[in-house]
């Protein structure tokens, strides 16, 4: 019998991947706020929204290389227990 391994056996790398996509999705939402009230009405991003617009990208990065390491991790546990 084949043990097929599941797509995640580790809590940690898919909670790292939900941060990822949470991330994104919230940089999407303040880019997009920030591109219709700088259409619509002339508005300009106050300073919190600013700074995220910033660093977003790089925790979005951050948490694509932990998901990786994880990942890896989990691949390399996985491989050990199956050939115990």
């Amino acid at each position: 019998m084949k043990n097929k391994q599941p797509f995640y056996r580790n809590k940690v790398a898919m909670l790292l991947r939900l941060c990822s996509y949470a991330n994104t999705l919230a940089w999407l939402i303040v880019f997009f706020r920030a591109l219709y009230l700088y259409l619509a009405l002339g508005w300009s991003l106050g300073f919190k929204a600013t700074v995220y617009m910033i660093f977003a990208p790089f925790l979005i990065a951050v948490f694509e290389v932990l998901h990786g390491e994880a990942v890896k991790y989990g691949n390399q546990l996985f491989t050990k227990k199956m050939t115990d």
